[in-house]
């Protein structure tokens, strides 16, 4: 899902720090074409990899812990699904 949005938060971080008060569609449609033609299609999801380096050990940590304290509360339950 992180990857899908990618563009859609390289565009935010743009309009965060650029100098515009104000966001309107109008110049986040302008800020996607100046990064197509300057980065070509790929510099939309400039700084992508980084986001996903950093989302996917706390991913990870949640599954484990999910499954491990969901088996702990089944043992402790009797086998059945809360």
């Amino acid at each position: 899902a992180k990857t899908v949005v990618a563009p859609l938060d390289r565009l935010k971080i743009l309009i965060q720090v650029s100098d515009t008060a104000k966001f309107t569609v109008k110049e986040g449609s302008k800020r996607l074409r100046e990064t197509v033609a300057t980065d070509g299609v790929l510099g939309l999801w400039r700084g992508n990899s980084a986001t996903i380096l950093r989302v996917l050990p706390y991913a990870g940590l949640h599954y484990m812990t999910h499954e491990y304290f969901e088996q702990r509360l089944l043992a402790q339950e009797g086998g059945q699904r809360l």
